[in-house]
């Protein structure tokens, strides 16, 4: 029976695009939670509509866990009381996450370079209407995690870039 499964997986796996296996395995080495580096915040820069990138001390705030829920690498958060999540396609297909009710839906995508396994970045076009795209840069560097988040504007003038560090969070063994 576990011949059968094995050879079945291995089956599954063979049957996959070659950029979805290496972007399933890149994963991996980003998952667990994060805690911010608070001696590198960067100070908030003004965005579209009054809106900040780096608020709340970091690009995802003072925490963030990033976890894999089948074919979905999922980014949760708090925003103040609140627990937001962000699912995002590991094989690069558009998703539409709405983390507050107040505003329009976004479209999202993953990007893996298989050629730089420790990095990746989310690019996000907000609702219809707006223009520019806010890009998420997450690169790895052993326990360190560098999160560049960059929001383009027609305007090159406008676009503003903030970098924020977070350490991965040790887990103490009982």
């Amino acid at each position: 029976m576990k011949l059968i499964c094995c050879l079945l997986a291995l089956a599954f796996t063979a049957s996959l695009p070659e950029s979805t296996v290496q972007s399933r395995r890149a994963v991996t080495a980003f998952l667990g939670t994060w805690v911010l580096e608070v001696d590198t915040v960067p100070r908030p820069v003004p965005g579209r509509s009054g809106r900040s990138v780096g608020l709340n001390g970091g690009a995802f705030g003072p925490q963030f866990t990033l976890s894999q829920d089948g074919p979905e690498l999922v980014l949760t958060r708090m925003l103040g009381e609140r627990k937001i999540n962000s699912a995002y396609n590991i094989d690069g297909a558009p998703s539409r996450n709405q983390e507050l009710s107040s505003v329009p839906p976004t479209v999202s995508v993953l990007k893996f370079d298989p050629k730089a396994v420790e990095s990746f970045s989310i690019v996000t076009r907000f609702a219809e209407g707006e223009t520019g795209t806010l890009e998420f840069l997450f690169r790895l560097s052993g326990e360190l995690l560098a999160i560049e988040a960059i929001l383009s504007s027609d305007d090159p003038a406008k676009t503003t870039r903030n970098t924020s560090n977070y350490r991965r969070q040790r887990v103490l063994a009982r």
